[in-house]
C-alpha cells in the first residue's frame, strides 16, 4: 500500500462518524434532510462525514499535514472506504 494510501486509510478511520447525526440515510432521506437535499440522496451520511473532515483537516492542514498533497485519488480512495458499508448494505441483497 502507497504512504497516501496507508494516511487516507488512517484518516478515513479516525472520521469514519464524524458529525453523525444518529439517524440513518433512509431516514435523513424520508424527511427531506438538509443532508439529504445537499447529497442528493445518494450515501448522505458518507458524504457528509467526508465532507466535514476535509473542511476540518483544510483548518488544520498547514500544520497537520505539511507538504502533502491532496489528489484525486487521494479524496477518492478516502471516499470508497467511507462509502464501502453503504454500498455494502445496498448489493448484498443483490445476489
Amino acid at each position: 500500500m502507497a504512504c497516501v494510501q496507508v494516511l487516507a486509510t488512517l484518516i478515513a478511520a479516525a472520521v469514519h462518524d464524524v458529525d453523525h447525526p444518529g439517524f440513518n440515510n433512509q431516514y435523513l432521506v424520508s424527511v427531506r434532510h438538509v443532508y439529504a437535499t445537499l447529497y442528493n440522496d445518494a450515501s448522505v451520511l458518507e458524504n457528509h462525514h467526508l465532507a466535514t473532515a476535509f473542511s476540518t483537516l483544510q483548518v488544520g492542514m498547514h500544520t497537520c499535514f505539511c507538504g502533502v498533497q491532496v489528489t484525486p485519488s487521494g479524496i477518492a480512495f478516502m471516499m470508497s472506504l467511507l462509502t464501502y458499508t453503504e454500498r455494502r448494505l445496498q448489493y448484498s441483497g443483490v445476489f
